[in-house]
């Protein structure tokens, strides 16, 4: 819409036009390297998930032990 402060289409230069377009061309290529950097960032969470679980069930499994093995080695009367 044209009002003050906002030329008719009509007069905006091609520099104008072209200015613009290569600032939405800049704007796409910034989101497809922050697409980019956010899918090898949740590989990286993926694959540090993965990891984590085994880990996750050893030390319950550990956990479990020193529990049995304290009350197994707790004094009479305690």
């Amino acid at each position: 819409m044209a009002g003050p402060g906002h030329p008719w289409p009509g007069s905006l230069t091609a520099s104008q036009v072209k200015a613009a377009l290569d600032d939405i061309v800049a704007r796409r290529a910034q989101l497809q390297a922050l697409q980019e950097q956010l899918a090898a960032f949740d590989e990286q969470l993926a694959a540090l998930q993965t990891a984590l679980g085994p880990l996750h069930e050893w030390a319950k499994a550990w956990s479990g032990m020193e529990q049995g093995l304290t009350r197994f080695w707790q004094p009479p009367g305690q």
